[in-house]
């Protein structure tokens, strides 16, 4: 059975060098490989398989040991990792920590945004930000949200129910921890006008970013 176990402490430096802040463009290619002008916000999720080129407006969250650059996933309503064939742009595997297990796919979906977005600490028994990205709920009936770990790997994370306020994080699952952890990185959006309140609303997934402009 996986077990939680204590993290030994942090070192507050390197996590904080590890934050990443970015703004994307709204220039997209659609399905016939024209160029495609978006003026709305993108932000949602794309179908992709394994041998598609990770778009522009995916959002990267940073390097690993084993994967080198990874960016935001899932499968089904699971937060996780992409990682990319070497050397190249093109997706590999999808992974994520499903219960009591860990799922790789060739299948899945591509988190993307033309939104500033912005990694921030988090602990557990902290309060979500009112712009963090809700995925809904997973296998388990648990809603999830986008976090990472401190060693950039990409995955969920579960909160207690808040009665006073927004939801308290629980717990980070990732693929390549066989225990859940207690400190990482939850992620937000930076400007998005359009929703004022992220963290309890779930994002469309679409077949192709250009979609988005309908």
């Amino acid at each position: 059975d996986i077990q939680e176990e204590d993290e030994e402490e942090d070192n507050t430096n390197s996590r904080q060098e590890n934050t990443i802040l970015n703004d994307k463009p709204r220039i997209v290619i659609g399905p016939d490989g024209n160029f495609i002008s978006i003026n709305n916000d993108i932000l949602g999720w794309v179908r992709m398989k394994r041998d598609d080129d990770i778009p522009k407006l995916a959002v990267e969250a940073g390097y690993t040991k084993n994967d080198g650059r990874v960016y935001i996933g899932r499968i089904e309503k699971n937060p996780g990792k992409i990682n990319c064939k070497i050397n190249t742009r093109k997706i590999w595997n999808f992974s994520v920590q499903g219960i009591g297990t860990t799922l790789s796919r060739q299948v899945g979906q591509v988190f993307v945004t033309n939104l500033k977005y912005e990694w921030i600490e988090i602990s557990k028994n902290e309060e979500i930000p009112i712009n963090s990205i809700y995925n809904g709920k997973d296998e388990n009936g648990d809603p999830v949200w986008i976090g990472k770990s401190i060693h950039n790997e990409p995955g969920k994370i579960i909160c207690k129910k808040n009665d006073e306020g927004r939801p308290k994080m629980d717990k980070l699952w990732c693929h390549g921890s066989w225990c859940s952890h207690k400190n990482g990185y939850i992620l937000i959006i930076k400007n998005c006008k359009s929703k004022e309140e992220l963290y309890n609303q779930e994002l469309i997934t679409v077949n192709n970013v250009s979609e988005f402009e309908k």
